[in-house]
């Protein structure tokens, strides 16, 4: 260990006396011409009535699975919020029923009537109504009374009815029912909340929730797998599918699933909040799964002195079914992050850390390797100053580590802790993802006037190929298991258009040049 170290601390010396003397190495792509334009071999729509948060795509079954999010409205909670309406409405009612009945009956003073069809029965020998059947011998029989006394005290009821409604339309209190009373939420009235925006006492009631859907690509199906009824603990921030495909781990904003196929029941569930407490966490930042989904990475913010954003950031390997915390790291850079990004090759036995330094604008690295069932930190290090966002990729299991600025990529060698490559892009980097693997391949989404999407070799300096197509607002890009074929999904044009597109990748897996996986 003591061999290692030093050998750390004579790179960063290096390093630090190397930067000025050695740029790092420029490659222009801002006019750069594809090798090779990919049509897509499959287009799959999402359910249109649906608005996809996470996607991932099984390549071998030939199936998508999807988070997806749709309004929906608490009835119950429409109910209590509207109880003036109902009371009022009710009343009115029964006082337009009485005032119609009045009306239609006219009687004679002092005259017996059938209290069912007002059939005058003066001198009726038997107790039996000829016109109704009804039995007149008790309570059936009534004595006439005038109508015009009774129509008016009815319609003077009504008056009052109205009146007291007016009145109390915006004084009656609303809106004060507690949230733990019972929710009767219904997705079939979005669209009555949709049609009716205008009103916002009915639109306050609406919550996007989430559910879980397996999509067939062939035919564009979606099966239910499951479905939340709580807007804030049920919301979906990350689908992990095992290479398998036989297990679907589902981190909510409340707890993490373990799903088993076929029937994807719940084969583990671990609460979030409970497993914070007992670790002295705040709040989860971001969650990763290993290939088989056995193993997670829960990265989250430690208890600091100051608030929520200035905590130092911590991170935990918990097993995914029984929910026991392998390992845990308690300050990952020993200052506070305003975020926390990881980067791993498919397991946590070397994995990557970044985060944002607030005090100097820069990025902190760190490198970990686990040895003896304890992470240890092999070197960590501040890079240029810029924020790093979710936009960072490992290629292989060299030293680089490539991140995304603007309209420029960048590789930090985590070695000689210095930038070593810089790529000039044409149009700003929305999306970056490594290929898996040893594959030097980078797939760079760029937004400009329209989303363009490159696959190049960064070794070699070659753009391998363009995407013939891609969704105008690409949400994920994802290589699939056998790196022959690519997915990406996204909106089309506009929200309503939700798609993923399948490519065959296999030319540009293959391909020849500097540094590919062949050497």
């Amino acid at each position: 260990m003591g061999l290692l170290l030093s050998c750390c601390a004579a790179s960063s010396l290096n390093a630090a006396t190397g930067r000025q003397d050695n740029p790092p190495e420029t490659i222009d792509f801002s006019s750069a011409e594809p090798e090779q334009v990919i049509e897509p071999t499959a287009t799959c729509e999402l359910p249109a009535d649906e608005f996809p948060d996470q996607v991932i795509v099984d390549g071998e079954r030939h199936v998508a699975y999807a988070a997806t999010e749709y309004v929906a409205i608490n009835l119950f909670s429409v109910a209590a919020t509207v109880w003036i309406e109902a009371v009022a409405f009710v009343l009115a009612g029964l006082l337009l029923v009485l005032l119609r009945r009045t009306w239609r009956r006219p009687q004679s003073p002092g005259s017996a009537y059938c209290r069912r069809c007002n059939y005058e029965l003066t001198n009726l020998a038997g107790s039996v109504c000829p016109e109704c059947g009804s039995d007149v011998s008790g309570r059936g029989r009534m004595r006439g009374r005038r109508r015009w006394p009774r129509a008016m005290a009815t319609a003077l009821l009504l008056l009052a009815v109205i009146a007291g409604y007016a009145l109390g339309f915006r004084r009656v209190p609303r809106l004060i029912w507690p949230q733990h009373w019972p929710a009767w939420w219904s997705s079939r009235m979005d669209r009555v909340a949709e049609a009716n925006s205008k009103y916002p006492w009915l639109i306050q009631h609406s919550r996007v929730l989430s559910r879980l859907v397996q999509i067939d690509l062939a035919s564009g199906s979606a099966h239910t797998i499951a479905t939340g009824h709580h807007p804030e603990a049920d919301h979906i921030n990350a689908l992990f599918l095992s290479d398998d495909g036989g297990r679907l781990t589902v981190w909510r904003a409340g707890r993490i699933e373990t799903r088993s196929a076929p029937d994807w029941h719940v084969e583990a569930s671990i609460d979030l909040p409970h497993l914070l407490d007992r670790h002295r966490l705040l709040s989860v930042i971001e969650v990763l799964a290993d290939r088989d989904g056995a193993e997670l990475l829960v990265l989250a913010r430690a208890l600091g002195s100051g608030n929520r954003a200035d905590s130092p950031c911590a991170g935990m390997l918990i097993d995914a079914l029984s929910g026991e915390v392998i390992w845990q790291l308690e300050d990952f850079a020993g200052q506070s992050l305003t975020s926390l990004r990881a980067v791993h090759s498919g397991d946590f036995d070397r994995f990557i850390l970044a985060g944002d330094l607030p005090a100097t604008g820069q990025t902190a690295l760190s490198e970990w390797y686990v040895s003896g069932g304890q992470p240890v930190r092999m070197r960590h290090f501040d890079t240029a100053a810029y924020v790093l966002g979710p936009r960072l990729a490992r290629s292989g299991f060299g030293h680089l580590i490539w991140a995304s600025n603007m309209d420029s990529l960048e590789a930090w060698n985590l070695q000689t802790e210095r930038i070593e490559k810089r790529i000039t892009l044409p149009a700003a980097t929305s999306l970056l993802t490594a290929w898996p693997g040893q594959t030097p391949r980078l797939i760079v989404t760029m937004l400009d006037k329209e989303t363009t999407v490159w696959i190049i070799n960064p070794e070699a300096g070659r753009v391998l190929a363009r995407l013939a197509e891609a969704p105008s607002r690409t949400r994920g890009v994802q290589v699939l298991g056998d790196g022959q074929t690519l997915a990406l999904w996204g909106y089309d044009d506009n929200l309503g258009d939700k798609v993923v597109l399948l490519f065959d990748v296999s030319s540009v897996a293959g391909s020849g040049g500097a540094g590919d996986a062949s050497r």
